[in-house]
């Protein structure tokens, strides 16, 4: 899709992932299909977020005018998980 990432982080339950993920439809789309969470725009601005939850976090993909969704992503989860390592792949 665009730009992939592992974001990688101590969880003790994949429900807590799942939970934290689905804690998006505040203010975003939210579609589990298949265990991908695909995350977008309501309105305004045009991106997609894609998350899978593995042993060591997320898994993600990405697209379009991402940028603010990302620091709104980077800050809960940091808040949630504590420190999370962020890598390219």
């Amino acid at each position: 899709m665009g730009l992939r990432q592992a974001f990688r982080f101590h969880y003790d339950n994949p429900k807590d992932v799942e939970t934290f993920l689905e804690g998006f439809t505040d203010s975003f789309s939210v579609k589990k299909t298949n265990g991908l969470y695909i995350i977008a725009q309501k309105e305004g601005k045009t991106f997609e977020f894609e998350a899978l939850v593995e042993d060591f976090g997320l898994r993600t993909d990405r697209a379009g005018e991402y940028f603010e969704f990302v620091g709104i992503f980077v800050e809960r989860i940091t808040g949630q998980f504590g420190s999370v390592e962020i890598e390219d792949i």
